[in-house]
């Protein structure tokens, strides 16, 4: 970036503005990912918090409680700590 910068202002001092706009072109590296990846972990994490919800839900109306203690049972928002939560 900073040797385009210096090509524009080098041919800013030559007097070709045309060369100055070419060389100060700036092409942003994968801006969408900025916005896309939070958007979605986002979803991803309100997706798993309602089907645990919904699981849970589920078991109160049976007459019963959903118990986490069994690893096997766990939803994947208590499973994938590091990734979604």
């Amino acid at each position: 970036m900073v040797s385009g910068v210096l090509l524009s202002l080098a041919a800013l001092v030559q007097g070709s503005s045309e060369a100055a706009n070419e060389a100060g072109h700036f092409e942003p590296f994968l801006p969408g990912l900025i916005v896309l990846l939070p958007l979605l972990g986002f979803i991803a994490n309100g997706y798993l918090s309602l089907r645990h919800a919904r699981v849970s839900a589920d078991s109160v109306r049976s007459g019963s409680e959903f118990d986490l203690s069994d690893a096997s049972s766990r939803p994947s928002t208590h499973t994938l700590p590091t990734w979604i939560g």
